[in-house]
């Protein structure tokens, strides 16, 4: 893919992810924490909204529409085939989707040999690769680890979704300055439950994937 057309995939990923990151906030987090306070909870509701409407002037801008042909052309075109590079074995599909499943795998391993509960990104890192493989075996239909991963994407989701949200709450601190002891107490909560989280994360990622 080229690396313009990648870089518009990375771009329009962020905002989404930035978008995503408050819904949740709003759905999951907060109520999990007790809820919050009415200001809170209304500022983060506005906090939302603001992110709504950047995406939805994202989805009507030039650079959307140039990023969705860009990808039309490179699908339709089959562009993302280089003739040159094509073996005997890429014909044949199973033998394709054997090995990427297998890579994933792979990947997965290597990302729990690289856990460190004293580096909380490694986690983030083995829950990208677990998705990636749980999304290659279900396209494919290799069922084997599926339960397992998804058992494991939803426990290092969880963690990742108390991390943002933490940082949310950081950033809440600049609307509400009269509200600072609410938020550090809610965001006191969430360090413990991820301290909490984290140990068992790890052996459940070395014992099982």
């Amino acid at each position: 893919m080229p690396q313009e057309t990648a870089g518009g995939l990375r771009w329009l990923g962020v905002a989404l992810g930035h978008a995503r990151n408050w819904d949740v906030f709003i759905a999951s987090s907060l109520p999990g924490l007790g809820g919050a306070s009415a200001p809170l909870a209304k500022a983060a509701r506005e906090l939302a909204e603001q992110q709504h409407v950047h995406i939805h002037h994202l989805l009507e801008g030039a650079r959307y529409r140039a990023l969705m042909g860009e990808l039309a052309i490179w699908s339709g075109e089959r562009l993302w085939r280089d003739p040159g590079r094509i073996q005997p074995w890429d014909k044949d599909a199973r033998k394709v989707a054997q090995a990427l499943v297998q890579r994933g795998r792979a990947k997965v391993a290597k990302r729990v040999r690289l856990l460190n509960l004293s580096r909380p990104g490694t986690l983030h890192r083995l829950r990208i690769a677990v998705k990636q493989e749980r999304y290659l075996r279900e396209f494919f239909g290799a069922a084997g680890r599926l339960p397992v991963l998804s058992d494991a994407q939803d426990l290092l989701g969880a963690l990742h979704d108390s991390h943002v949200a933490r940082g949310l709450l950081r950033t809440l601190q600049d609307y509400l300055p009269a509200h600072a002891a609410e938020l550090a107490f809610l965001e006191g909560l969430l360090a413990g439950r991820m301290e909490h989280s984290m140990s068992p994360a790890c052996r459940f990622a070395r014992r099982k994937l």
